[in-house]
């Protein structure tokens, strides 16, 4: 009789069990068995290292159709897989079911403009993508589509006490909406009407940082990178050259990619410090010890519906690559020529 054979236990995203090898998730919206095969097929011996990317911002700040150009890009753009090669990244993957078919299903409903607001009581869905380094060394990236709406209540009742655990990755990227953001908002063509409510003016960024501090028992300066992304800055490019400088995205191919970033951060924070309601760099820079700044236009022009065939993302690259540089995934000196 054929003795089944032991693998390592594996940390479910969904639920962030670490799951012996053959136990059942008891969730009835948990596809772990799914997951967990993918992993052993690939990685026999060792699952690779698992690196949670946490997405804040409230309701329609973007982050669903940022997750799925990034991923996009990555998979399937053949420059921005040459552009990877240069940063250290060998080889870049998704291949457990469940990642796929969630971003098979938000493709499909983007390319028919149909994406809508993810849901509070929906179930947490997440993107599992696989990189391989010029050793050939792997990582498991695991990106969350966490809820708007399911991070604007843990805000509103100031709850740094959560349990959930996609709030409290080894990076955070913050998405700033300037249709939510009161400053931000009146410098647009086309602003938030009142007749649909005032801003919101969440400071959300600031919430998180109370919620790492609580998380890690008590640092004042919290070591997870941070990247604050203003989105849709496709609706600030008139207030190019009066408010903002030219040129806020970067080159991934640049001589000096990382000094670049970091430079345009420094335009950015100035900016956000001025104009904005929700972020304060002057505050954040006593807060993080890893933070930049940076200008992203996942979709790329303001059309509604969001046609996917009709987008024109624009920085998307500039955090990713960052966070990895910061978690140490990709060597600095590969940003240098």
């Amino acid at each position: 009789m054929a003795t089944k054979r032991s693998y390592p236990p594996i940390i479910c995203p969904r639920c962030n069990d670490f799951r012996p090898s053959f136990d059942k998730c008891e969730r009835g919206d948990c596809r772990f068995e799914d997951y967990r095969d993918a992993i052993w097929d690939f990685f026999p011996i060792s699952p690779p290292p698992k690196y949670y990317f946490t997405l804040t911002g409230g309701a329609n700040a973007g982050k669903t159709f940022y997750l799925i150009t990034l991923i996009y890009e990555l998979l399937y753009n053949r420059s921005t897989v040459a552009c990877l090669k240069r940063h250290g990244l060998t080889n870049l993957m998704m291949i457990d079911p469940v990642s796929e078919e969630y971003f098979k299903r938000f493709t499909e409903q983007a390319k028919h403009g149909r994406l809508t607001l993810t849901l509070s009581e929906e179930p947490l869905s997440y993107f599992s993508l696989f990189v391989f380094d010029f050793k050939g060394k792997p990582a498991e990236l695991v990106f969350f589509n966490t809820s708007g709406e399911k991070i604007e209540d843990e805000f509103l009742g100031r709850n740094i006490r959560s349990k959930s655990h996609e709030l409290k990755g080894a990076a955070i990227l913050h998405f700033v909406d300037p249709r939510e953001d009161s400053k931000l908002n009146s410098l647009l063509h086309n602003p938030k009407s009142l007749d649909y409510g005032a801003c919101k003016d969440y400071d959300i960024v600031e919430f998180m940082h109370k919620l790492m501090q609580f998380n890690n028992r008590g640092p004042t300066v919290i070591n997870n990178p941070l990247a604050v992304c203003i989105s849709k800055f496709d609706l600030l490019m008139h207030r190019i050259p009066y408010d903002i400088p030219e040129g806020l995205f970067s080159n991934a191919l640049a001589a000096d990619y990382f000094g670049d970033i970091k430079a345009k951060s420094k335009s950015l924070s100035g900016f956000l410090d001025t104009y904005s309601t929700t972020v304060n760099p002057s505050d954040l820079q006593n807060k993080y010890k890893k933070l930049e700044y940076f200008a992203i236009a996942p979709f790329g022009h303001d059309d509604y519906p969001a046609m996917w065939e009709k987008r024109s993302p624009k920085g998307i690259l500039d955090p990713f690559l960052w966070i990895l540089k910061e978690l140490e995934i990709i060597p600095e000196v590969y940003g240098t020529y």
